[in-house]
């Protein structure tokens, strides 16, 4: 069944600066299924302070956000989302709890289209940090042919685009997380590169 062969896109949402206490929404109402629709969503915490997660399994959850102290904390959330078919695709935001300082802005530069086995530059030079000025960066492929970046802890990495089988276009997904490395407050982008067939 042809059906059967597209995965379900996620949607995590938006990154969200919060204060401590307040209840916060995980908004995953943006993830889509061409085919037969969202059959299940599942949220986890993959990092931060630990807090319980209300209604994991639906596209909005909930939370309250901690005490995270002075330096304020940053929580990590994955939504997998699964089709009918059983095929999963993954997303994940960052929640930022401060008391003061903001968070740094992550920036993974604008969506690009290139060719087949040509050099292509990722561009997180706009991310910045309205406070401090020691950010680490780190970059990750979270969909499409894998490829190796030149340094993924570059502001602008550079890689070369694959060789496509077929005469169809490519997209490949990056997603930016850019740290403050004072008080380790994050936040992520991400940017879409379109490998084109010779």
């Amino acid at each position: 069944m042809s059906s059967a062969g597209k995965a379900p896109s996620a949607s995590a949402g938006l990154d969200l600066v919060v204060g401590p206490y307040t209840n916060v929404t995980l908004n995953g109402s943006g993830s889509s299924d061409q085919d037969a629709g969202i059959a299940s969503y599942s949220w986890v915490q993959i990092s931060g302070p630990y807090v319980a997660i209300t209604n994991a399994d639906t596209a909005h959850a909930s939370f309250a956000a901690p005490d995270a102290g002075p330096l304020g904390a940053s929580l990590v959330f994955r939504l997998q989302v699964a089709d009918p078919f059983g095929l999963t695709t993954r997303d994940q935001c960052t929640v930022n709890v401060i008391d003061t300082e903001p968070p740094p802005v992550a920036n993974a530069g604008p969506n690009q289209t290139v060719a087949a086995m040509r050099p292509v530059a990722l561009d997180g030079s706009s991310s910045y940090d309205p406070v401090n000025s020691t950010d680490s960066y780190r970059w990750k492929q979270i969909s499409g042919v894998p490829v190796t970046l030149s340094d993924p802890t570059a502001k602008s990495p550079v890689f070369i685009a694959p060789a496509l089988s077929g005469a169809q276009s490519a997209d490949l997904v990056f997603m930016l997380t850019v740290t403050d490395t004072y008080d380790q407050l994050s936040s992520t982008a991400k940017c879409v590169v379109t490998v084109k067939p010779h």
